[in-house]
């Protein structure tokens, strides 16, 4: 803008500043303020709403004043869905009292198309801005003339060369006549591999007749020597044969009577594919959020993965013995699919020091966006494995861990074929992304789990205490009433008994809640293993009336480091239970042994065993081996299993074979 211009504008403001300050108390000059004006004028609230416009404004649009004043200014038709968000930031500088000023392009009645100098301006009063307003210039035969300046400039003096945007001219015929440095690093071509060239090398075949017929409809235009230019999105194509979207300011001038188009271009790939990474992740979050069953949530993002950014996608998980289980398998083409699935059934990737293992181990993202027939040749177990991996069509990859908040919980890897773009650093970032929020799904259901559990537990609590109290409180009752009458001492025992029937359940119930808190308290201290199979022999030999409890403690124990009560609660739960079972006359083994950095304990019966579909029930709370069975709570093994891990060791049901259960338990050495 030169200082006429300036100036003009600067008194323009002046007089329009002078009532808007006033609070606009004089409307009727305020109005002459505006219909002088030369530019196409305005008047917002510091909110972007619309409260005055001039005359040359509304007929731009071909609107009326009624249909556009109370509305915000970004709603109104003199801007596109484009520019709206850039025109809410500018009012939201000024309303800051920021001057702001940019370039647009407005589309008005019967298709003109017209270039402004668009400013807002903020009014204030008493330091506080009040008013805003905007202001549009025309510009856009200004730079039509200036098009076709730089043009012209960069003919002759080497500007076009060295311009960082692909500049590319044609003739009528369509020939390339002009392609810069910029044009170079975008397609891929040297300039004397495509100068005289037909532009169609520069397209994918798809558009190269839709861009014929464009070129043409544009070299009837007539123009008088002008430059016209056209915005519009393009297509190219690279000298790799990959394509690519791009940006095109396209420009018509007749030297002479020959027409010349000039186009220049600005790759936008990487913009486009930032777009199409946040709307992913959009998804992936919808989708994220849509369920806590896992297994259906893991399911959804590997398919969305194949939709957005690869060809195929399995998410693995991580075993109970550390492994990796694929949890989720997708890709784009059915057949591929069953071939994926029969491939990871009949060759897990347990053992194998490659990919996704390889990952799980180290934690650490893999890249690889070229999947050579070495690599595949190196993971393959023997040939039908070769054959297996090569249907695949496996041509880049992307690995990435599953960082839970304990330790790696799996590992994401998408893949993608010949006929599809490389992954790479980008789709690596997006993959990391996208698995930092699979695990808080991850997380989410398992806490989703952990709450039903919890609420189970609680049903089964209720259930335990409603039954297995009412009978002793009963007996409590009853024995207090004929204690009242008779003063029977065996009365008073039957009391003490049930009490204390009570207060072991009691008692258990809130070990089960410790337990499961993670709080359960061990205080341990050294223990020789040999005294406390001793002991737990002898607390358990009042109740052994009608059965034989064997010592089978080898000779020389080492000292064991462990809490001594909760060894000997464990031993006592496991002897009880083989009380229960062990017919009458039977035998009940109480053993240990050592090993090098344990002592292993076990107890043996003679009851008649635990089939093998109930054994890994054998261990959950409130099980009882027979409906109906009320011997007991059902809450000894599980508490015994509880603090013996507490002690950081183990306990199990051996797998045998003759009569009888063997239950061993392990506890580490003392230092």
């Amino acid at each position: 803008m030169g200082a006429m211009d300036l100036g003009r504008r600067f008194d323009f403001l002046t007089r329009l500043a002078a009532p808007l300050r006033e609070g606009v108390r004089d409307h009727d000059r305020m109005r002459a303020v505006f219909e002088s004006a030369f530019e196409f004028v305005g008047l917002l609230s510091p909110d972007g709403t619309l409260l005055e416009a001039n005359r040359r404004s509304l007929a731009f649009i071909g609107a009326t004043r009624d249909d556009v004043v109370g509305r915000k200014f970004w709603d109104t038709p003199w801007w596109t869905e484009g520019e709206r968000p850039r025109l809410r930031e500018a009012i939201s500088r000024a309303a800051r009292g920021e001057f702001v000023r940019f370039e647009t392009v407005h589309a008005g009645v019967g298709g003109n198309v017209a270039s402004f100098d668009f400013s807002l301006t903020p009014i204030t009063r008493r330091g506080r801005v009040v008013f805003l307003v905007p202001e549009g210039r025309d510009i856009t035969e200004r730079l039509r003339a200036e098009v076709s300046l730089r043009e012209s400039e960069a003919r002759f003096s080497g500007i076009v060369s060295l311009a960082a945007e692909a500049i590319v001219s044609i003739d009528r015929r369509q020939r390339v006549t002009l392609f810069n440095r910029g044009a170079e690093r975008v397609f891929g071509y040297l300039a004397g591999e495509v100068l005289g060239r037909s532009i169609d090398m520069l397209l994918p075949a798809t558009a190269v007749q839709a861009h014929r017929d464009h070129v043409d409809a544009f070299a009837r235009e007539h123009v008088g020597g002008r430059s016209v230019p056209h915005q519009r999105h393009v297509i190219g194509r690279r000298k790799s044969g990959e394509t690519f979207e791009a940006e095109a300011s396209i420009s018509k001038m007749e030297i002479g009577r020959e027409p010349i188009f000039t186009a220049v271009l600005r790759d936008i790939t990487e913009r486009r594919r930032l777009e199409q990474t946040q709307e992913f992740l959009a998804a992936a979050g919808a989708v994220l959020t849509e369920s806590l069953d896992r297994a259906k949530t893991l399911q959804h993002v590997a398919d969305l993965a194949t939709r957005w950014i690869s060809d195929g996608c399995v998410i693995y998980l991580t075993a109970a013995d550390g492994e990796l289980d694929p949890a989720a398998i997708s890709h784009r083409d059915p057949v591929k699919l069953r071939a994926l699935q029969d491939t990871l059934a009949r060759y897990p990737v347990r053992g194998n020091e490659e990919g996704a293992t390889l990952i799980l181990r180290s934690g650490t993202s893999v890249v690889l966006p070229e999947f050579p027939d070495e690599i595949v040749r190196g993971i393959a177990r023997d040939e039908t494995h070769l054959q297996l991996i090569r249907a695949l069509d496996i041509r880049s990859y992307v690995g990435v861990a599953l960082q839970g908040p304990k330790g790696i919980l799996g590992v994401i890897t998408i893949f993608s074929g010949e006929a599809s773009r490389r992954l790479g650093e980008h789709e690596r970032l997006t993959t990391e992304e996208l698995a930092r929020r699979t695990v808080m799904a991850i997380e989410n259901a398992r806490l989703y789990e952990a709450a039903q559990r919890a609420t189970g537990a609680r049903d089964d609590v209720l259930g335990v205490v409603a039954h297995d109290l009412r009978s002793p409180l009963n007996g409590i009752v009853l024995n207090a009433r004929l204690l009242r009458r008779q003063h029977d001492p065996e009365a008073v025992e039957a009391i003490l008994h049930a009490a204390s029937r009570m207060s072991y359940l009691i008692g258990d119930l809130l070990d089960v809640v410790q337990i499961e808190a993670g709080q359960l308290a061990i205080r341990c201290d050294r223990q020789p293993a040999a005294a406390l199979v001793a002991e737990a022999l002898t607390e358990a030999m009042p109740l052994a009336h009608d059965h034989a409890l064997v010592s089978a403690a080898g000779d020389a124990l080492p000292d064991v480091f462990c809490d001594r009560a909760r060894v000997l609660q464990v031993f006592s739960n496991l002897i009880g239970n083989a009380l229960k079972f062990t017919p009458v006359g039977g035998k009940i083994t109480v053993g240990a042994a050592a090993e090098p950095d344990a002592v292993r304990f076990w107890v043996k019966d003679e009851g008649s065993g635990i089939s093998p579909e109930q054994r890994e029930r054998v261990f959950n709370r409130f099980w009882q081996a027979a409906k109906g069975d009320r011997r007991g709570a059902g809450l000894g093994l599980p508490i015994s299993r509880g603090i013996v891990e507490a002690h950081a060791g183990a306990l199990w049901l051996e797998d045998d074979t003759t009569r009888g259960s063997t239950f061993c338990f392990r506890i580490p050495r003392a230092p």
